[in-house]
């Protein structure tokens, strides 16, 4: 229970020093979020950006408009589908990604740790994130039961 305790004490501290890092941005948490999914040097169409996100279609388009009417990302044609628009930071955009990133490795304690330490880190993450679908599997079972 103890190491339970600390992971979840671990991701609240994380997550604040997030928030107040990106709470000096003018973006909403959804807006960051697809900066986030975008990256500098990305195109992405807004149905495979609605698919990493998690969001519905409509909701991403929306969120592009925005971003798109504060300068931080351009659609674009598609390069091989002329039907199709992809989405790409503008250099406004691509600086403010570059900005927020640097906020978090000033803020963030896990750039605290080594450069060992965030392997380690990295990789017990990543561990523990291949039990994800088993345990949604699980808790679908507890669920229905």
């Amino acid at each position: 229970m103890r190491l339970l305790r600390l992971v979840v004490s671990a991701s609240d501290l994380v997550r604040r020093q997030t928030e107040l890092a990106l709470r000096q941005t003018e973006l909403t948490e959804p807006m960051i979020t697809m900066l986030w999914v975008l990256q500098p040097s990305s195109d992405m169409s807004m149905r495979e950006l609605a698919a990493k996100l998690n969001y519905d279609p409509s909701n991403v388009s929306l969120l592009a408009d925005r971003l798109v009417a504060m300068g931080l990302v351009q659609r674009l044609p598609h390069p091989t589908d002329g039907r199709r628009r992809v989405l790409r930071l503008t250099e406004r955009g691509d600086t403010l990604y570059h900005e927020i990133l640097a906020q978090l490795f000033e803020r963030s304690p896990i750039f605290k740790l080594s450069t060992e330490e965030q392997q380690q880190l990295r990789d017990l993450l990543v561990k523990i994130r291949s039990f994800e679908s088993a345990a949604d599997d699980h808790i679908r079972r507890v669920l229905d039961s």
